[in-house]
């Protein structure tokens, strides 16, 4: 156990935790001892992963003989949380009167955990047929959809909420069409994010070399971690520290006056429109000669591989750096004139916010989450999410900045100011304190 701030935090030690290389993923080194674990794709063993945290949190509660007036559980690992108070026999009369959140922070294929049979399904969570059938989608069991009958659901935006109950959508793997039709309820609460984390003119807290400030306009550090980047890039970046490893391709050679550059920072996968920003990028750089691009980031080797043969193909003005390292990712990033966001799906998305607090506007795909930026004001926003769509809407903010830098520096302000003042979590807790008031069985007494 530890304590944070008040909060108690509590681990749970198991050998299927410690022997991971990574939270989520196999890693370059997991590949490298066993073949059958690929880079970049999920825990075989996640269903086990999944249910010992879940049971291990009830199994905490029994042991103390406390359970929480809510529990609030994330995402589709947790989703059975609620499902086990409510449905074993250990469990029911301590959480008896505790109220249960799931939160969906990705629906997507892909994220869902689900388990490919109902055989399947019992066998891990040694659950009744009668229980799991609540969650069938097709010969699927979904932990979402059996979650909905014993948790309030919710999400990390309104706009990702309305997607999701839109029978129609298309990137949810068949459960919209099931919330639909059970007038199943999601509440869309706006992921927020900590200002003074990334505030550009506290280094210690930015991890940038150099201080700037967005709030006045005031940029130029902001120029200064440019230079001290592409000197970087020049000598060639190579990063191998623990967990964090960074591997560069492709260069930068700064050949006319006033350069653009775009950037991305991201997980390389699908979701995110890597496959679609790799169409984009040589009709951006052999329409305008001002245009650079740097990607930052890891995920698919597929789709590390395309951006890697990208930078071949545009020596000089494409680089691409694999892996990940916080405070690199972070100067890539403030490097930038522009943050670009070709996401499929997205839904809340944070770059933006990052990008915002580091004076380089996000140009974004108008989906999810990534609706709250404000287009004109506080960032771009695009339909056409093709190649050539991503290109125009490129293309278009490169002529803003040659045509109306004063707009531009406008635009960079206000878009620091929001971020501070509309979406930190201070902001932002108030409208979960207020679900969880509507959660909360009233004989419990809710902390405030």
């Amino acid at each position: 156990e530890a304590d944070m701030h008040g909060v108690k935090i509590v681990f749970i030690r198991h050998a299927v935790f410690l022997e991971k290389n990574a939270v989520y993923t196999y890693t370059k080194k997991d590949e490298a001892q066993n073949a059958e674990f690929t880079r970049g794709s999920g825990f075989k063993d996640a269903h086990i992963l999944n249910i010992l945290h879940q049971k291990a949190v009830l199994e905490y509660a029994l042991f103390h003989r406390a359970c929480p007036c809510i529990i609030h559980c994330q995402d589709a690992a947790t989703a059975l949380l609620s499902v086990f108070a409510h449905e074993i026999s250990r469990y029911k009369k301590l959480c008896k009167k505790t109220g249960f959140l799931t939160t969906i922070h990705n629906a997507g294929p892909g994220y869902h955990h689900h388990f490919s049979s109902l055989d399947e399904a019992a066998y891990y969570t040694k659950l009744s047929s009668d229980i799991l059938k609540k969650g069938l989608c097709g010969e699927r069991v979904e932990p979402f959809l059996l979650a909905s009958f014993y948790s309030k659901l919710s999400t990390v935006s309104p706009w990702y909420a309305e997607e999701l109950l839109d029978p129609q959508y298309s990137y949810s793997d068949g459960l919209s069409p099931l919330f639909a039709q059970q007038n199943v309820h999601i509440q869309g609460i706006l992921n927020g994010i900590e200002y003074d984390k990334y505030d550009p003119k506290n280094t210690s807290q930015s991890c940038l070399s150099q201080s700037f400030n967005p709030l006045l306009g005031k940029l130029k550090g902001k120029y200064k971690i440019r230079e001290a980047l592409l000197e970087k890039i020049a000598e060639g970046i190579s990063i191998e520290a623990g967990v964090d490893s960074v591997e560069q391709f492709g260069s930068i050679d700064i050949t006319v006056e006033n350069p653009v550059f775009f950037s991305y920072h991201g997980r390389i996968v699908w979701q995110k429109g890597l496959d679609v920003l790799a169409e984009a990028i040589p009709l951006v750089l052999t329409k305008n000669a001002q245009a650079y691009f740097i990607t930052i980031g890891q995920g698919q080797p597929e789709l590390e591989d395309t951006h890697i043969a990208l930078a071949h193909q545009f020596p000089g003005r494409y680089v691409y750096l694999r892996g990940y390292e916080r405070a690199l990712t972070r100067e890539c990033l403030a490097a930038s004139d522009f943050l670009v966001l070709p996401s499929i799906f997205e839904p809340c998305g944070l770059e933006d916010f990052i990008g915002q607090i580091f004076a380089s506007l996000p140009i974004a795909h108008a989906v999810g989450g990534l609706q709250k930026i404000d287009h004109g004001e506080t960032g771009f926003l695009y339909e056409d999410n093709t190649g050539q769509g991503i290109a125009e809407a490129l293309l278009s903010a490169m002529h803003l900045f040659n045509t109306d830098r004063e707009l531009l520096n406008a635009m960079i302000i206000k878009a620091s100011y929001s971020v501070k003042h509309n979406y930190t979590w201070q902001s932002i807790v108030e409208e979960y304190i207020a679900f969880y008031q509507n959660i909360v069985n009233p004989q419990s007494k809710l902390l405030t």
